[in-house]
């Protein structure tokens, strides 16, 4: 999709490398909602990212995340 263009990281290599396509996001979505779930992590990537933010100082996560979008 052209998310990452809208989003303005249509520059960064890793982005393209570690999105999903929006089919299997969107099925996981919808299975979630089916499922009554009140988060859905689509993704083995996407899953390791958000709970390593839990062991990871926040100032290391907040410069991940600045580095991800810029």
């Amino acid at each position: 999709t052209e998310f990452g263009d809208v989003a303005g990281i249509k520059t960064l290599g890793s982005f393209d490398k570690l999105a999903m396509d929006a089919a299997p996001v969107v099925q996981t979505g919808l299975k979630g909602l089916e499922n009554n779930d009140a988060v859905v992590i689509p993704g083995f990537t996407n899953k390791v990212g958000a709970w390593s933010t839990r062991l990871a100082p926040r100032s290391t996560v907040r410069k991940i995340a600045g580095s991800l979008k810029f």
